[in-house]
């Protein structure tokens, strides 16, 4: 691979359909240095890792010629995406931040989301971008929890999103009543709550009744989130 290429872009394919670019922003003989186009972060990784990493399709190599340009225009440097303060771009800019501090511990591979991996991650990584107020280790745990859970979503960092996610969301009756006797009958029968597998039972069983529906006349009924359907384990 040639990292030295000025056109070279490499992909890295999030869940939820969501890609980060990077191109190489300083390379030396055994390391080379990544900027994210979007977020202006930066991430160093041994050459050799690279080359694994796009040998087994973490990442993928494209020219800066076959992405839109809009991409690169205007660049964010990573200071100025921590530090910049206007005051109607503020929740932009923490969303930014966050997505830094978050990026850069799926990159390291951290095994634990714990306060043993993510203190010294955060010291770290806070000097690398320049932040004067890094966050806890309990932050940036719930962090990755939220941008997981989303699907990948840069937008699940904003501040306020999650709190928004928790509010108690109202659902038609039928549909109300389905999601409480699936966990209800699932809480019974299951030691250990496997919220995925639930939800995909919930999913059936909604398949099945929207079939009467329709056999009916009625409208079929849309599933609720799977935040909100997780969140009825918690009532």
């Amino acid at each position: 691979m040639n990292f030295r290429d000025p056109k070279l872009v490499l992909v890295k394919n999030f869940r939820g359909n969501t890609k980060s670019f990077f191109q190489v922003s300083h390379l030396t003989n055994q390391e080379v240095v990544l900027k994210d186009v979007e977020s202006g972060g930066k991430f160093t990784f041994p050459k050799k890792q690279l080359e694994s990493f796009l040998q087994h399709g973490k990442l993928k190599a494209t020219s800066i010629d076959e992405l839109p340009p809009c991409l690169f225009e205007q660049p964010v440097t990573r200071r100025q995406t921590i530090t910049k303060k206007k005051s109607d771009d503020l929740a932009h800019h923490e969303m930014e931040r966050r997505y830094q501090y978050v990026t850069g511990v799926i990159e390291a591979g951290l095994p634990a989301y714990t306060e043993k991996w993510l203190a010294p991650y955060i010291e770290m990584r806070s000097t690398e971008i320049d932040d004067g107020k890094p966050p806890s280790w309990r932050a940036l745990s719930r962090w990755m929890k939220l941008y997981i859970e989303s699907g990948w979503e840069k937008k699940s960092l904003l501040s306020g999103h999650s709190e928004k996610g928790n509010r108690t969301v109202r659902l038609p009756q039928e549909l109300d009543d389905l999601v409480n006797n699936v966990v209800r009958d699932y809480t019974r029968t299951h030691a250990v709550i496997r919220f995925t597998k639930a939800y995909n039972e919930f999913l059936e069983r909604l398949s099945e009744l929207n079939k009467e529906r329709l056999a009916n006349g009625l409208d079929e009924l849309k599933p609720c989130s799977y935040r909100t359907f997780r969140n009825r384990f918690r009532h």
